[in-house]
């Protein structure tokens, strides 16, 4: 049956995921820019800001948040190793990529949009804080969630009883001409793809499916794309994430090759545990019966592993949820409450990058400007050639894809 609640759209941004995309999709097109020079900076923020303002203008919020990193990750705390090996460009002026990004989100915060960061946490964790407060309180918000983090889609979820939802949408393509997915449940894909109930007066009218489904019909590059949130972050627990660094749940040397969880081996794992989802898992190796199957499945003793001790560090690096997170970060929803509560309600539309530019030292970084500029060098070329084959828009003003 339709639900005719009055729905509210919030847009939930991943800062520095999307900082990292455009500057990826800048440096592609854009050469050996090292950002030392104010024209590199200002192509920088452009392509940044239109990137953003492309976003937003797409999904017509009611409400932006902004997620954004904190310094000094505290899971490094749990595991000294988390995240390392990611090494930074030595050729690029990071001081200046930050002083953008900054400066860019404060543009955006005094456009309307709440800036979201507490110390220590990631935007990962401020997502997740964001994702439990309005489930727990806010049953009017549907959230977009816009990220490439795979780790973020085990927050993807819907309500059956009263359609509220939380989805994933990836910027990232996958080739040329590609669409761009957004992660769903299948509870949710049923839902948006089932007939309309509407009566002729209109009384079963269900705001949020319209709204799904107008988008989904005006944006014909968005291909919703089923995912299991559970198996996400049990897949994570038990393989671990190359991308954070995170081992997996054991490792260990065999005839001089390293060993570890497989895909296929986690698999298994949970199949024999009657597993499919973290507190099944765990009640499995409260009963006793998990260590039992990792023998079964690994071909080996775990005489060297405590379990409680590894369940708790691997839950810890790899699960979204509040209830592992420190006090200070966890204490944050009261923020958040704030927020939501407060600040703009509206609809965010025709958001432009030049308007956001007006007065300050980026202003008249447009894209003639920037096509100019020695960081594009060539690249008028490779847009025009790009339009004719449809992949670049002609609107000058935000309709943009991954070519700028």
């Amino acid at each position: 049956m339709a639900n005719n609640r009055n729905t509210k759209n919030l847009l939930v941004i991943d800062w520095s995921n999307i900082m990292f995309r455009s500057l990826f999709m800048h440096k592609l097109f854009g050469g050996s820019a090292s950002y030392d020079r104010i024209e590199d900076m200002r192509s920088f923020i452009h392509k940044f800001a239109v990137d953003v303002c492309a976003i937003v203008n797409m999904f017509k919020p009611n409400k932006v948040i902004i997620a954004t990193d904190g310094k000094n990750a505290w899971r490094k705390d749990v595991y000294a190793d988390y995240k390392s090996g990611r090494e930074k460009d030595p050729n690029v002026n990071w001081d200046n990529i930050y002083k953008c990004s900054d400066d860019l989100r404060g543009l955006l915060k005094n456009a309307g949009m709440d800036i979201a960061e507490v110390d220590r946490a990631e935007a990962d964790d401020i997502v997740a804080l964001i994702k439990e407060t309005v489930f727990e309180k806010y049953p009017d918000y549907n959230i977009i969630v816009v990220s490439a983090d795979a780790d973020i889609r085990q927050l993807i979820d819907f309500n059956k009883e009263t359609s509220q939802y939380c989805v994933v949408y990836n910027t990232t393509g996958r080739g040329k001409n590609s669409s761009r997915r957004m992660y769903v449940t299948q509870e949710f894909k049923d839902w948006v793809e089932s007939p309309d109930e509407c009566d002729i007066f209109f009384e079963s009218f269900d705001q949020a499916k319209n709204y799904m489904t107008e988008l989904l019909r005006m944006n014909t590059i968005i291909e919703l794309f089923v995912d299991d949130p559970n198996e996400v972050v049990l897949n994570k627990i038990l393989c671990g994430d190359d991308g954070d660094n995170v081992p997996s749940f054991y490792g260990f040397y065999k005839n001089g090759k390293y060993v570890r969880v497989t895909p296929s081996k986690s698999k298994k794992i949970l199949e024999l545990s009657q597993s499919n989802n973290v507190s099944s898992l765990c009640e499995s190796l409260k009963s006793g019966k998990l260590p039992g199957i990792f023998e079964k499945v690994c071909k080996k003793t775990f005489d060297d592993i405590n379990f409680n001790d590894r369940m708790k560090r691997q839950r810890t690096l790899v699960e979204l949820n509040s209830s592992l997170f420190p006090k200070n970060i966890r204490d944050y929803k009261e923020t958040i409450d704030y927020m939501l509560k407060n600040g703009h309600i509206g609809v965010f539309s025709g958001l432009k990058a030049d308007e956001l530019f007006k007065g300050t030292e980026y202003e008249g970084a447009d894209k003639k400007r920037a096509l100019t500029a020695d960081v594009f060098k060539d690249l008028e070329k490779k847009i025009n050639a790009a339009k004719k084959t449809k992949t670049v828009s002609s609107d000058n003003n935000l309709k943009v894809d991954a070519l700028f």
